[in-house]
């Protein structure tokens, strides 16, 4: 059930991105992942998918938590993850770029696993 899958939209036939979750480094975690194009933000698809793949997580597979990096400066992906949700759990510089990554964590609902 771990992977990526390609968003296409109906009406265009058109690949606009891909989404899922992934298997993390760390024991028991999974990532959810959401990658749209630059001109289908703004559209709900990130809200519709994660919507989708957080029910998927923990009922289906069970999980008990789920973790998702954004850059610290995309306000509107730590925005969609808040409305689910997710809290900050850690940060992460990356010296090379200069871009700092927030790490969110979300735990599965009380009662579920």
């Amino acid at each position: 059930m771990h992977g990526l899958w390609a968003t296409i939209l109906k009406h265009e036939q058109k690949y606009v991105g891909c989404c899922g979750l992934r298997a993390a480094r760390e024991a028991n975690a999974t990532h959810l992942a959401c990658y749209f194009a630059r001109p289908y933000w703004g559209r709900g698809f990130a809200s519709e998918a994660s919507t989708t793949f957080i029910d998927l997580a923990f009922t289906r597979l069970q999980l008990c938590r789920l973790l998702a990096d954004v850059d610290e400066r995309n306000a509107v992906s730590r925005h969609i993850l808040g409305k689910f949700g997710f809290n900050v759990e850690g940060r992460q510089e990356i010296a090379a770029s200069g871009r700092v990554l927030l790490r969110h964590e979300l735990r599965a609902p009380r009662g579920e696993k």
